[in-house]
């Protein structure tokens, strides 16, 4: 399934009426937007990460485990897409959702495990707050996980708000 990319900056947070009005492949198509977004985000955050690590080391203040947790937590994701791109949403448009109660169960523990990363990241940040005397590179890449970590959170809502429902 191949869809036309949305420019990160525009990925929008969706109300909910609006949101369940949005046909399956519709659906699908924003939440593979974000997945995307996703995949990009980490990729450069862990990349700024190492070179914030590098520069500045433990004593400036900045978290040295953040460049590790990255890099598992967009393993995790990425492992966790794939399987929602390669099996649940191909079975969705072949109208064959009804059959999809347990992988959805399991995917929603997956999405548990995935905020449990996130809540990592929050406390391993202080919140996303770099310290007074950060780097411009420090500051944006705490910009960076800010905003992944709202998109990472709308994108779980609209599969488990709106189309997790619809076939459990």
């Amino acid at each position: 399934m191949e869809f036309c990319p949305m420019p990160a900056a525009q990925l929008p947070r969706m109300e909910m009426s609006r949101a369940e009005r949005l046909e399956d492949e519709t659906l699908i198509r924003l939440i593979m937007q974000y997945h995307d977004a996703h995949v990009r985000d980490l990729a450069s955050a862990a990349h700024t990460a190492e070179i914030v690590a590098a520069r500045h080391g433990p004593e400036s203040g900045f978290p040295p485990a953040l460049p590790d947790e990255l890099a598992r937590l967009r393993e995790t994701l990425q492992a966790h897409q794939l399987r929602e791109e390669a099996v649940l949403f191909p079975v969705i448009l072949e109208g064959r959702g009804e059959t999809l109660r347990y992988p959805i169960k399991a995917l929603g523990s997956e999405h548990d495990d995935m905020q449990d990363g996130l809540e990592r990241l929050v406390r391993l940040t202080g919140d996303y707050a770099a310290p007074a005397g950060a780097c411009a590179t420090w500051r944006a890449l705490y910009d960076l996980l800010r905003k992944f970590d709202g998109e990472f959170r709308e994108h779980v809502r609209l599969e488990e708000r709106v189309l997790f429902p619809r076939f459990q």
